[in-house]
């Protein structure tokens, strides 16, 4: 194994990627890593009609990305990518390296390195974008991606759920409001407001809301006056064990 394809598995490069240099370079005020990347296949598949070319037509400029950090450095990939002619349906595209993706400036591992540090409810955005030598702005965008095909309001819920709301200053209001699963101790979900109006909005898309037995509730208002939301169950306005649900003794 040469030297490059040492350092290529050490910060966790495709294989097919070549290290052309690695500098150590000034960058806001401080010493970075710099490392030079390019595609080292000869050929490539054309993404129009599927079948491989050799014929390069030019090369583009290249552009700098936000890679993991490496040995306590933050560090930079500038990437060299070709753009190819296919002869066989006379288009020109330019080659996938599986780096960043669409007019990305991070790499796909940074932003998989920040959905680990968002699973982590006591960090906040800030944190992780120093953390990641990213932007608060740039974490949210990130999160905002992988969001989009995320449902906008419960469909099932179980038996047994649990109400409570929390200060959080949202657009909507002061207060947000909490949806738990008390077997599991699972958040279901997490609303901006604690409004009676919008919770029975949100909730109207519920399908099995006549399935919930039982509603532990820590909030003030919440249904009173529509209980048909969550019909025949037991509103427990007091802590509840699992001994008192199992044995019906929480009235």
């Amino acid at each position: 194994m040469t030297n490059t394809q040492i350092v290529s598995v050490l910060v966790g490069l495709e294989r097919d990627l070549d290290i052309l240099e690695v500098e150590e370079v000034k960058k806001n005020g401080k010493t970075v890593k710099m490392i030079h990347v390019s595609n080292g296949k000869s050929r490539v598949r054309c993404i129009y009609c599927n079948k491989y070319t050799r014929s390069v037509h030019s090369k583009l400029k290249p552009v700098t990305i936000k890679y993991l950090d490496i040995s306590g450095y933050t560090t930079y990939l500038k990437v060299y990518k070709r753009r190819f002619n296919c002869k066989n349906c006379n288009k020109i595209f330019t080659e996938d390296n599986f780096i960043n993706g669409n007019k990305k400036t991070i790499s796909l591992k940074t932003e998989q390195k920040i959905l680990m540090d968002l699973k982590d409810y006591n960090l906040s955005l800030k944190y992780i974008g120093e953390k990641n030598n990213v932007s608060d702005n740039t974490v949210r965008n990130v999160l905002k991606k992988y969001m989009e095909n995320y449902p906008l309001h419960l469909k099932k819920l179980p038996s047994i759920i649990s109400f409570d709301e929390f200060k959080a200053d949202t657009r909507s209001g002061k207060y947000a409001f909490i949806v738990n699963d008390v077997i599991h101790k699972k958040v279901l979900d997490i609303l901006p407001s604690r409004k009676k109006d919008d919770l029975v909005k949100y909730f109207t898309h519920t399908e099995n809301r006549s399935s919930v037995q039982y509603v532990k509730r820590h909030v003030r208002t919440i249904f009173i006056g529509h209980r048909n939301n969550v019909s025949k169950s037991q509103i427990c306005g007091r802590p509840i064990s699992l001994y008192q649900i199992y044995n019906g003794s929480t009235r």
